[in-house]
């Protein structure tokens, strides 16, 4: 389902930058759960609920992971 995602994103804002106006876009479109990447303060995490979004993911690996 990754790869399905990943084309869905790339076919939708080619060549864009995401932020979080586009959230509801996403979540209008998409009934399933979204957890976003990078969530590293509160303030986004409140940002995220704000958004409609179910989950924040952190790692501490490098980007582009």
């Amino acid at each position: 389902m990754s790869t399905a995602a990943a084309d869905w994103a790339h076919i939708t804002f080619p060549g864009l930058t995401h932020g979080w106006a586009d959230l509801p876009f996403c979540r209008q479109h998409w009934d399933w759960p979204i957890a976003l990447k990078d969530i590293q303060t509160a303030e986004y995490v409140k940002l995220a609920v704000q958004h409609g979004m179910q989950g924040g993911v952190e790692s501490n690996h490098g980007s582009g992971q």
